[in-house]
């Protein structure tokens, strides 16, 4: 096989990993692996001595380390959590190679915009699910190939609000939305068939809004500020319209709304009744920095957070620390904590930074501005939760991290363009 059709299948592959990834998770991972296999094969594409890929290096060897010679007192050390704790490899180790394979398939602005646009085909059979879910009170779970596809459109239960379409959770389904919402801006600019963008826009805006995910709402209004900023006419009609739905939500404050699916006030009060030093969310993050803080090199292993957290003086009945930061640092030690947090955090400013100098030149650039902006939403999300232990999302994760580093590559290649441009 040459290697330039080797890379052409890969590519293929990837895109249609990508189609599947939200609806038939299984059938996306099987492509996504024909492409991991096809770009090690195309060895010489893959730069190992890149400062992030190092970092990614560098990451895999501390978590396997602190497995190999990890140690708890003599309670703790039970087969079954250290078997959890080697299965937890399998949450990172993928997705680094992932993270390194990957760019050879977004290496360019346009493998990237094609990209995007199989994760809005694919993403349709989620707008179908929510609408069959929330208008015609269609539930499942509906399952195939022995259980390994499943859709969960979840009951929504008495006196709670949200639909969860094909996913488990409404927040899970609320960062989906809210993900792939710059992407669908980003496509009115190249598409033809505007009308249908538009369409499929309106419907994630007002889906997202169903899913009562407080995160996705932010989001939304994270996605409108840094796209078109506060002064911009569509970040004030938003406002008016937030502003007017809240004056009818205190006008009407008898509204039953678990009985008005069409029009989403179910959110106004869930945000309107939030109290953060109240919540559960501020409990967990003080127990989980306590625990932290007591083993902060290698931390304390993957299985053990929900008996410690009960036993710390915890009220609730959790399997994670609702932070991604503090899960990781719980679970492999803060080294390993910051080292992925400074991949992140670096990956983001340094490719936002490139962008916004160059000013939006064109509609390239706009694009790239879209997809940072979708990696910065899920980012901020896993702040106050943690919805990368389901695998469509964690996938997703991955590839605009991956993209958002062969953004700073592309920006790096302008400069030195144009600065030779100058020399001649």
């Amino acid at each position: 096989m040459k290697p330039y059709i080797s890379k052409e299948l890969g590519q293929i592959s990837f895109y249609l990993g990508g189609f599947f990834l939200v609806s038939a998770l299984p059938i996306s991972a099987l492509f996504f692996l024909v492409s991991i296999f096809i770009a090690f094969f195309n060895k010489n594409n893959i730069q190992y001595n890149d400062k992030y890929n190092l970092i990614i290096f560098i990451t895999a060897l501390l978590m396997i380390l602190k497995n190999l010679f990890f140690n708890l007192p003599i309670n703790f050390l039970d087969q079954n959590i250290r078997a959890n704790m080697w299965l937890d490899l399998l949450n990172w180790i993928p997705f680094f190679l992932i993270f390194i394979s990957f760019q050879l398939y977004l290496k360019n602005t346009t493998q990237r915009i094609n990209f995007s646009r199989f994760i809005i085909a694919g993403s349709i059979p989620l707008f179908i699910s929510c609408i069959l879910q929330s208008w015609f009170k269609l539930y499942g779970p509906f399952e195939t190939l022995n259980g390994l596809i499943i859709w969960f459109q979840k009951p929504v239960e008495e006196n709670h609000y949200g639909i969860t379409g094909l996913f488990n959770n409404q927040n899970y389904t609320g960062l989906w939305l809210t993900a792939i919402l710059p992407f669908l801006i980003a496509e009115i600019k190249f598409t033809k068939f505007k009308l249908f963008i538009y369409f499929l826009l309106f419907c994630d805006v007002y889906l997202l809004f169903l899913t009562t995910s407080k995160n996705a709402f932010l989001g939304l209004l994270l996605i409108m500020i840094m796209l078109y900023g506060l002064r911009s006419k569509i970040f004030k009609i938003i406002s008016i319209i937030f502003c007017s739905c809240f004056l009818v939500l205190k006008i009407f404050d008898n509204i039953d709304f678990q009985t008005i699916n069409f029009i989403p006030f179910q959110i106004y009060d869930e945000i309107l009744s939030f109290n953060f030093f109240n919540s559960s969310r501020f409990e967990i993050i003080k127990i989980t920095s306590s625990l932290v803080s007591k083993r902060p090199i290698w931390g304390w292993g993957k299985s053990l957070y929900p008996n410690l957290f009960i036993s710390n003086g915890g009220n609730y009945n959790i399997e994670h620390s609702h932070s991604m930061p503090l899960e990781i640092a719980f679970n492999y030690g803060i080294p390993v904590s910051l080292l992925l947090l400074s991949l992140t955090t670096l990956l983001i400013i340094k490719s936002w930074i490139k962008i916004n100098h160059f000013k939006i030149k064109d509609n390239t650039d706009f694009f790239n501005k879209c997809w940072i902006l979708s990696l910065i939403t899920i980012g901020v999300s896993h702040l106050n939760d943690i919805t990368y232990y389901d695998g469509k999302i964690s996938l997703l994760a991955w590839i605009l991290l991956t993209g958002s580093k062969c953004i700073i590559n592309n920006y790096k290649d302008d400069i030195r363009f144009e600065k030779e441009s100058k020399i001649v």
